[in-house]
């Protein structure tokens, strides 16, 4: 089964096993998984008040502390 993540479409076993990787140090796996939620994030930083840089680093950071701290899970 597919599960839409983003304007790409990976199955949810792909994308835990990117989560997976990236918890245990792979920086590609991480940089995937960023460019997945990238367009999204894109559009929320108009909503956040702050440079639009600034929100998109937030988001960012927030993310690779969930992914690192073992928060997203199946």
């Amino acid at each position: 089964m597919e599960t839409k993540i983003s304007q790409t479409s990976i199955s949810k076993l792909e994308f835990m096993e990117l989560i997976n990787k990236a918890r245990e140090g792979d920086q590609n796996a991480m940089m995937e998984i960023i460019k997945l939620y990238e367009s999204e994030m894109i559009y929320l930083s108009r909503y956040i008040k702050m440079p639009k840089e600034d929100a998109l680093q937030a988001m960012i950071l927030g993310l690779i502390e969930l992914i690192k701290r073992g928060e997203i899970n199946d």
